[in-house]
């Protein structure tokens, strides 16, 4: 994990409306990757991002395996608050930088 003494999550989230609790166990120092989670199901209309300030202390497990940051906090102790609206134009770019990041891996592979 990251050594600092508090990091700043984001979460994206297709909810019903902004004020939904959060019980999600997963989050992200990735805002670009927040916005992408949010708004990767355009069946939900309501794509929201969160965010919230934690303590070290606070996460249950750390990896950034996917390329994620990812952070897993137990939704009971976590404060969160709206930060903005889901933007497609943030998620886009996000996925064009990861299918940039796949297809370079690829060639990699592929010469071997």
């Amino acid at each position: 994990m990251p050594s600092q003494d508090e990091f700043c999550l984001y979460p994206g989230s297709a909810r019903l409306n902004s004020s939904a609790k959060i019980k999600g166990y997963s989050w992200t120092r990735n805002l670009e990757l927040a916005h992408w989670y949010a708004m990767r199901y355009p069946q939900f209309c309501n794509p929201f991002i969160f965010t919230t300030t934690v303590c070290e202390e606070s996460v249950l497990f750390y990896t950034n395996e996917r390329d994620e940051d990812e952070f897993v906090l137990d939704p009971k102790d976590i404060n969160a608050v709206f930060l903005e609206y889901g933007d497609q134009e943030i998620a886009d770019k996000y996925q064009n930088d990861i299918n940039h990041k796949n297809q370079a891996a690829y060639k990699r592979y592929a010469n071997g």
